[in-house]
């Protein structure tokens, strides 16, 4: 459930740490291997609050972690209203010289969406600890507070992003910071790295801070002349560590920055994120960059030969292949919409072809070739993806013999067996293969639900009574499942062996026993 939350990956652990690649070959899901939150939209209101429960002890029990900190305000923040506020000024008030703690607010209310209140946070984070904390400590303050002004509309952003970045050192800058306070701040910058020889984590904060106050005031060739010189440091002792990652990412958002409003060679881009994924190829951060780097046709070929050679020496990544059968689904969508405006065609029409021929094709090869043992064939994410694209496209048959391929290589993944007991497969099934799959249920006796110890009901007034009527769509949704199972298993029975029957029918009805390849108080199988 903490797993859940959003931003729990992405603050947990970069695509650099040795447990990402577990992770990554279990994934559940496509949004937990691109490290997206759009899934905690879909979570339900108790599943939202019992994490906000959990996370308020956990947070409780380990004060001093801010990372515990920035889920549970992060939390709050996605759930909308003023969740942030009365969870944050609470901590902020017990503990108000945590300078982790304030920059936590600040990110949960850019998550949130409320970029002009983070900003503010910063502010006044950095005006309170200006007089007791050195500047080595203000420095992501004032960094994450440099480039929400950025943001700001006109040119007032990129002013006020100085100001914030020669505050560190410089105390009382009014309006614009003065070519001498910037010089000071650059100075300052400088000396710091110096002192932390042996703090990469720090030096990545610093050098981004200083490359981004180069950029602001003296152009892109000094800021990336810093850069560069910073990355060959990196490279020469921490090659493939978090620092080094993370200073890679902090480049290609300037560099990215700068690409969308200025003129800058389309090489210099691609060069950078093919060096980028070359040594990280799991991270979205360079993946989502890539993929909207390019808009034309030459691009576009760039593009995916690029995605070509990353999967060409990280075969064994699943976040390569989603990306590049993303791409090819987005590029064929965009096509189409070019090709709907040229013929002039009405909406109708063009709502009829909801995935064009090609980009099924290219996407059905990635998938093929990701989907071998030696490459990614346990990965459960991509299996999902697959059987998604085929009825997408209308190819039901051909997604029941990819879900059958599926629990061959992914055995003890369950969702992968529901799939085909569910609609639209379930409908689509043979039904010789509906029985063979139920019978190889019974016989590997996996358990799709198990029954709660006897406990006493509680009584009425003891039950917690929910804020919000409790909706009953996903019962619905289940119990249509179960009907349409029903309908189809009625018939197919007959010639199957009583432990298999008893396995249907303990699974399909609900008359209180406890799941495929359950048994009775006496061991014999359930009924």
């Amino acid at each position: 459930v903490v797993l859940g939350v959003p931003g729990a990956i992405a603050v947990a652990n970069a695509s650099s740490h040795p447990l990402s690649v577990l992770h990554d070959a279990f994934a559940d899901n496509r949004d937990e291997l691109m490290q997206e939150d759009s899934g905690w939209a879909a979570k339900s209101d108790e599943l939202k609050e019992f994490a906000l429960q959990l996370l308020r002890q956990l947070c409780a029990r380990f004060p001093s972690e801010p990372r515990l900190a920035l889920l549970l305000l992060r939390c709050a923040g996605a759930r909308g209203g003023p969740g942030v506020k009365r969870l944050g000024r609470p901590m902020l008030k017990s503990r108000p010289d945590d300078l982790a703690l304030w920059r936590a607010y600040a990110s949960a209310e850019v998550a949130a969406g409320n970029r002009h209140e983070a900003a503010r946070i910063l502010a006044s984070a950095l005006s309170l600890s200006s007089s007791t904390s050195p500047p080595k400590d203000l420095v992501t303050l004032a960094y994450d507070l440099a480039k929400l002004r950025l943001h700001q509309e006109g040119g007032s952003g990129a002013t006020a992003a100085v100001a914030a970045l020669t505050s560190v050192f410089v105390q009382d800058v009014d309006g614009a910071a003065a070519p001498m306070h910037v010089l000071r701040a650059a100075s300052g910058f400088k000396q710091a790295e110096a002192e932390c020889q042996n703090d990469f984590p720090r030096q990545v904060v610093l050098t981004s801070a200083r490359v981004l106050l180069e950029y602001l005031s003296n152009g892109f060739e000094a800021a990336q002349a810093i850069f560069d010189e910073r990355l060959h440091a990196i490279e020469a002792f921490q090659l493939g560590s978090r620092a080094h990652e993370d200073l890679l990412c902090e480049w290609v958002w300037l560099l990215c920055k700068h690409a969308a409003t200025h003129a800058t060679p389309p090489r210099l881009v691609r060069d950078t994120l093919a060096n980028a994924l070359g040594h990280f190829p799991a991270n979205s951060t360079f993946l989502q960059a890539l993929m909207t780097s390019g808009g034309s046709v030459h691009s576009r070929f760039h593009t995916r030969r690029l995605l070509a050679g990353v999967r060409s020496a990280h075969p064994k990544c699943p976040q390569a292949w989603l990306a590049s059968v993303r791409f090819e689904l987005e590029t064929s969508a965009a096509a189409s919409d070019e090709a709907a405006t040229a013929a002039a065609r009405t909406a109708a029409e063009a709502a009829a072809e909801p995935l064009s021929i090609a980009g099924h094709r290219r996407s059905r090869q990635l998938l093929e070739s990701a989907l071998r043992p030696s490459t990614c064939g346990a990965c459960p994410a991509l299996w999902q993806l697959y059987m998604q694209l085929e009825t997408r496209a209308g190819r039901d048959e051909t997604a029941c013999r990819v879900q059958v391929r599926s629990i061959q290589q992914c055995p003890g993944f369950k969702e992968l067996w529901l799939q085909g007991l569910r609609p639209p497969l379930l409908l689509a099934m043979p039904d010789r293969l509906l029985r063979d799959t139920t019978q190889l249920l019974a016989e590997k006796e996996l358990r799709l639900r198990s029954e709660l110890p006897a406990q006493p009901e509680p009584s009425l007034e003891a039950m917690p009574r929910p804020h919000a009527p409790r909706t009953h769509a996903p019962l619905d949704q289940a119990a249509a499942g179960c009907n349409a199972l029903d309908a189809r298993l009625g018939d197919m029975l007959a010639g199957v062996p009583e432990v298999a029957r008893g396995v249907a029918a303990s699974d399909t009805h609900d008359s209180g026993g406890s799941g495929i390849g359950s048994t009775s108080s006496d061991g014999s199988p359930a009924d």
